[in-house]
């Protein structure tokens, strides 16, 4: 290696660490990539037979550049073509990746170097009006809107979408692992010195990688991108499916923003203005949507009321809302399984949408998908993923999904796939967790042992609701809440909620004596969880004539699983206490 490649190797990683990567990335394109954000240099070069090449057409799209993205459709440039490193013939995919029961359905790992041009245009980072142009000068030379691009998948998920179920560990290391992989492919595709010390070896993956595929149009909708060109432009095959088996309806019931948002809504309206403290847009033409407390007057623009919101273009188009994907979700699975993966404290906007497809397509509200997941699990499930209540989350009201399925004929006895009911859900999410979600929480409930879910019930992991409860409080994610180890000051008691919780379940029926298939009493599995409610909790149970003496099918009482649990704080004074008890 020459003394000028160590060089342009040096001031490679001073570069990325000041985070001008881009600047000094210019050097290795082309010369009318170089130019696309001066139209007349770009006139210029093709005067002087400089080849149009996808490279150029995918940075005019990137920049925005929309009189030199036109400049190079005019000279011939496919509009479907794409840079080298874009793998066109869709290797990696397994045939069978988008089948199976939806349990856990793929998520997409964002690698923009695989998008198609007219996908990158939607989410250029100017106006719309220019967004559109590109867009639209895209779609007339010949832009295919269903056009199939492969993304990485993501394997494992920070939550658990069902009760008793953990996040996968492997989590942030596979973020890591995909995000430093596509920075050196980046490098690699665009001939450019690699961003590591000399004679260090290329990354290697450190996970299996998989690949999924999407097709252009649905991949805008889902990602909340602007799509409204499109809708414009185009006469669309509404029930066109893409690879998952999602209609255009489907997809849209999916948008990152929320179904509930106006046709010329995007991402980046609701985007913070720290100056002015307000969002930028509202794209909600519902005169009570939530995104109204977060207007700054003179700064945030609004929606008219009579714009029409994504689903209701789709529903007056005639779109079949009936329709099902791979895994038998349906529109509402579609709503209330939406997620904004950039911004997961801002679930997305739904609360009209899910109204009017549950109360005109009321045959959607009790059908399961495959995986026997009915949309009230799956509005239960869109509480567990937002368990950091913010200002957004706070905003949407999630828990109120519930209850507009419950109004529209919802079954509140029926059990997921897994044999979980409601109060399975419930027990392990915020039961008993003090705030506003808590107390929504506690509420619904109320509300479900009112309707007859029976509190004995147990999954098909032999679980029952209140053994969930009982053991599914985590101090860190409390911390993580709260701000504090115990209860929060003037934010109500655990001690009271657990006592108000339990009372509850017992007066609905629930026979707190009961052993699990183990033989273990509520005693034995609160004295096995190490956190620090653990003593009072075991009060609790104490003070409702359960016997600290039982023992379970090894032969161990509660005392003993506590003093096997290595812990310094709440059961080091459990075993104190029950010690004492004992000898008494």
């Amino acid at each position: 290696m020459d003394e000028k490649e160590r060089e342009i190797r040096k001031s490679h990683r001073s570069v990325v660490s000041d985070g001008w990567d881009d600047r000094y990335m210019v050097r290795y394109m082309p010369e009318l990539a170089k130019a696309v954000t001066d139209p007349d240099r770009v006139r210029e070069l093709l005067s002087q037979g400089h080849q149009v090449d996808a490279a150029s057409l995918r940075e005019a799209a990137v920049k925005g550049a929309a009189e030199s993205l036109e400049l190079l459709l005019a000279a011939g440039i496919d509009p479907n073509a794409r840079p080298d490193g874009a793998d066109s013939s869709l290797s990696g995919v397994d045939e069978d990746w988008a089948s199976g029961d939806g349990s856990r359905p793929p998520l997409f790992f964002e690698d923009r170097d695989e998008w198609h041009v007219l996908r990158i245009a939607a989410s250029a980072k100017v106006q719309k009006d220019k967004r559109t142009r590109m867009q639209t000068a895209l779609l007339r030379h010949g832009a295919d809107p269903y056009a199939v691009f492969r993304q990485p998948l993501r394997i494992y998920r920070d939550i658990s979408l069902f009760p008793g179920g953990d996040g996968d560990d492997e989590y942030p290391d596979e973020m890591v692992d995909l995000q430093r992989a596509q920075t050196e492919r980046q490098n690699e595709r665009r001939s450019h010195p690699a961003g590591r010390d000399i004679g260090d070896e290329p990354w290697q993956p450190q996970f299996p990688r998989k690949y999924g595929l999407r097709s252009v149009v649905h991949a805008i909708l889902e990602d909340g991108a602007f799509v409204k060109p499109l809708l414009d432009f185009s006469d669309l095959d509404l029930e066109h499916r893409d690879p998952q088996g999602r209609t255009l309806v489907l997809s849209a019931c999916r948008s990152a923003l929320g179904a509930d948002a106006a046709i010329d809504g995007a991402l980046g309206d609701v985007h913070w203005d720290r100056m002015n403290r307000g969002i930028f847009h509202n794209p909600f033409p519902q005169p009570d949507n939530p995104m109204r407390r977060f207007e700054a007057a003179g700064v945030t623009t609004t929606t008219p009321s009579t714009a029409p919101s994504l689903l209701s273009y789709f529903v007056d188009r005639g779109a079949d809302l009936l329709a099902v994907d791979n895994y038998g979700k349906n529109a509402l699975h579609q709503l209330l399984e939406a997620i904004n993966i950039d911004s997961e404290d801002r679930p997305p906007i739904i609360r009209a949408s899910l109204q009017y497809v549950a109360t005109h397509y009321g045959t959607l509200v009790n059908q399961p998908d495959i995986a026997g997941t009915y949309p009230l699990h799956a509005a239960l499930q869109r509480m567990r993923c937002h368990w950091l209540e913010r200002d957004f989350t706070a905003a949407a009201r999630i828990e109120t999904a519930v209850d507009d399925l419950l109004a529209a004929g919802a079954d509140p006895l029926a059990r997921d796939g897994r044999g979980n009911t409601a109060l399975h859900y419930l027990a392990d999410d915020q039961l008993g967790e003090v705030g506003r979600m808590g107390d929504e929480q506690r509420r619904l409930c109320r509300v479900f042992l009112g309707r007859g879910v029976d509190p004995n019930a147990r999954n098909r992991d032999g679980r029952s609701a209140l053994e969930l409860f009982l053991t599914s409080h985590d101090d860190e994610l409390s911390y993580s809440r709260n701000g504090c180890y115990g209860s929060p000051p003037g934010g109500g008691s655990y001690e009271e909620i657990d006592a108000d919780v339990l009372g509850w379940f017992e007066q609905a029926g629930a026979r707190l004596t009961e052993r699990n298939q183990a033989g273990q009493t509520l005693l034995h599995l609160v004295a096995g969880h190490e956190c620090l409610r653990a003593p009072d909790r075991f009060e609790l149970l104490l003070s409702k004539g359960l016997d600290p003496t039982v023992r379970d099918q090894e032969g161990r009482t509660p005392i003993d699983i506590a003093d096997a649990c290595e812990n310094d704080d709440g059961v080091s004074r459990l075993i104190d206490m029950l010690k004492l008890r004992e000898k008494a």
